[in-house]
């Protein structure tokens, strides 16, 4: 996986993300590993992108269960990118 520019400006660990401003849109890329306020009912929080689009689609990593969120639902979910994907 690459980890980008960002995770080796703040020295490899998680990336906090930015607060939620329904003015802007958040950057998201294929195979960023993504932290939610939420657990799933697996226990896990940690997801991984691989849709994007107006709704995202995200994989538990715990179950590898697939869901779609809309965009705007997952920027107010999100409370951390634990790593990027590679930047296109």
């Amino acid at each position: 996986m690459g980890g980008g520019a960002e995770v080796a400006a703040t020295g490899g660990g998680p990336i906090p993300a930015p607060r939620y401003n329904p003015s802007q849109v958040l950057e998201f890329r294929i195979d960023d590993v993504l932290r939610l306020r939420k657990p799933h009912p697996c226990g896990s929080y940690d997801w991984r992108v691989y849709r994007l689009g107006a709704d995202i689609g995200i994989r538990c990593l715990g179950c590898d269960h697939r869901v779609l969120l809309p965009r705007s639902t997952l920027e107010r979910r999100l409370k951390q990118f634990l790593t990027r994907g590679p930047q296109v």
